[in-house]
């Protein structure tokens, strides 16, 4: 995780991954906060640095050139192949 890094810089696994940290560090905070405790500082720091990319994707950003750009506006159909739509 490299914070200051442009979210469009990252590949999409990168952005997956950051983003399942985020919401498992935060699952956890809260979890740490139900049950009388402080959270952990590294979960603290986590939800800290990736706040500014939550909201890339809330925003619907994403990696330049993932799915939505190379694919184009292909569905699934009953098979599970790609096929133009």
């Amino acid at each position: 995780m490299e914070a200051g890094k442009e979210w469009k810089d990252w590949n999409a696994e990168q952005q997956a991954e950051a983003m399942a940290d985020y919401f498992d560090a935060d699952q956890r905070i809260e979890a740490a906060k139900a049950a009388g405790s402080r959270p952990a500082p590294k979960d603290l720091e986590i939800v800290r640095t990736l706040e500014q990319y939550r909201s890339d994707v809330r925003s619907g950003k994403g990696a330049p050139g993932g799915p939505s750009e190379e694919l184009g506006d292909f569905v699934l159909p009953q098979g599970g192949d790609s096929a133009p739509a």
